[in-house]
């Protein structure tokens, strides 16, 4: 087959025989973004914030704030769920709870509050800590960031930058209800 015919063939099996209807464009469905939006106490956008984002049965996503204090990333809108977003400077958070795909595609705000600090003593169990206040695990989140609070017999653990709030620590088997207030430290000790 000459290179003219070889071409008229390609060309007649991507196209179809002349006069044919052209084979309908596959569209993909677009994928829905989520921005996080993370401003301080003031109302200013902040740069270079860890923002933790969480697709309900997904694995979460580590993203980091642009100099306008936004990150995006996109979402497969194909199944319907619900998304959530935390945020650290290393010095405060910022949490929200699981809100509607829908609603996020607008856009989530998060502003990082005064904190506390959690300080944790241990006479005798150590390990990792879970550090658990409205639904997250903070010290997972910590832990994402090679950061993970880990305790050991008679050596105390500070925790700076708590949002307000009720937790609850566990180590091990043991755990301990606080609350955290912004400006104090609240203590806690396992045995």
């Amino acid at each position: 087959m000459d290179t003219v015919r070889l071409g008229f063939a390609l060309l007649v099996a991507a196209l179809g025989p002349p006069g044919a209807e052209p084979a309908p464009a596959v569209e993909e469905a677009p994928a829905a973004m989520v921005v996080v939006r993370v401003v301080d106490c003031d109302g200013r956008p902040t740069e270079g914030v860890f923002v933790f984002l969480e697709e309900e049965g997904q694995e979460g996503r580590l993203l980091s704030t642009d100099a306008l204090g936004a990150a995006t990333a996109p979402i497969d809108p194909a199944t319907p769920h619900r998304v959530r977003a935390a945020a650290t400077s290393g010095d405060a958070w910022g949490l929200t709870g699981w809100q509607p795909l829908a609603e996020a595609s607008t856009g989530l705000t998060l502003g990082l509050l005064p904190a506390g600090t959690l300080a944790v003593e241990s006479a005798g169990p150590e390990g990792v800590l879970r550090l658990e206040t409205r639904g997250w695990d903070l010290a997972a989140l910590l832990a994402k960031l090679g950061a993970g609070p880990e305790i050991y017999p008679g050596t105390p653990l500070l925790i700076p930058g708590l949002p307000e709030g009720d937790y609850t620590v566990v180590l091990k088997e043991q755990s301990r209800p606080v609350t955290v207030r912004a400006g104090s430290t609240v203590r806690v000790s396992f045995e």
